[in-house]
Formats: structure tokens, sequence, C-alpha cells
């Protein structure tokens, strides 16, 4: 079985993800700007990676609109929280499955030197201020979105990765 792995990465989490999921798989790594040249004719297994973002997945429509021309398809997504401190995210990702998404959360962090401009505006004069207003510059909250830093850990490839050799037993 042939595996496509397109992945949309804007700060570095779900490209260094994608990669270690294409090391353990074989899959061919495709950046999301060059996702017209995957054709289901070529590939058996869509796996496509993307980050979560004010509660949406960047380019997932494009994932919905072409996940179900093969054989299997699977969505990871990264994000800045754990999914253990999150529970709003784990009632996201069980909305998701509910729309068909065979979805793997993978905590990535946030990376400010990497970020967009308007999106480390957002960040840092807006958000920031919010969470500093609502929880205080003690909370864990104010002190985790104040600078960059990385979850990145190949563990939370696991699952996906086990369900990936599920499909090819």
């Amino acid at each position: 079985m042939k595996i496509a792995l397109v992945y949309k990465s804007s700060t570095g989490f779900t490209e260094r993800y994608a990669e270690y999921i294409a090391e353990k798989t074989g899959a061919e790594l495709v950046k999301y700007s060059e996702r017209k040249r995957v054709e289901s004719s070529d590939y058996d297994i869509l796996v496509f990676g993307s980050s979560i973002i004010a509660a949406g997945i960047s380019g997932v429509a494009w994932f919905d609109k072409v996940k179900n021309e093969f054989k299997h398809s699977f969505l990871f997504v990264t994000g800045a929280n754990p999914k253990e401190d999150n529970p709003d995210l784990e009632k996201y990702i069980e909305a998701e499955k509910i729309k068909g998404h065979d979805i793997f959360y993978m905590p990535g962090g946030l990376n400010y030197e990497k970020m967009s401009a308007p999106m480390r505006f957002v960040m840092k004069k807006m958000f920031l201020p919010m969470v500093k207003k609502e929880q205080g510059e003690d909370s864990i909250m104010y002190k985790m979105v104040s600078s960059s830093y990385s979850l990145y850990d190949e563990k939370y490839a696991q699952p996906l990765l086990d369900e990936i050799r599920r499909v090819f037993a």
C-alpha cells in the first residue's frame, strides 16, 4: 500500500510530526501547497496533517473533499495545548469524529519566531492581554502563551502509526 502524507504547517510542529510519521510508514511527504499532485489512483492511504487554530482545522475543507477517494484516510492535528489539560479540545475532537474524521491529536506548542506577523499580533496584542485580565499573570495559561515552547514528542504519533499499521495488516 502506498501512503501520501499531505501536511500544512505554519510554525513547524505539524511538519515535524509529518516527517516522523513518513519516516516510520514510508509515506511520501507532500506540502499542502503541492496537494493537487496527490491522486487517489496513485495512493491507497491519505494522511493529512494540519493545526487547530481557534477551534478550526486549517485546510480541512480540501481533506473533506478528497478523503473518500482513498481506501483509507486519516487526519492528524497539532495544537498548542496538551490534550489532557483541555476538556474543550476533547469535545472538539469527538465532534470531528462524528463528522467522519479519523482524527488524531498531537500537541505541538507555540513558536512566535515562525508565526506569521498577523497571527503573532493577535496572540501578543489581543489574546495574551485577555488571558492576563481573565486568569492573571501568574496563571499557567498566561505563562504558556507568553513565550515560545514545544510539547513535541514522538509518542503522540504512536496511536496514528498503530492505526496505519492495522490497516496494512
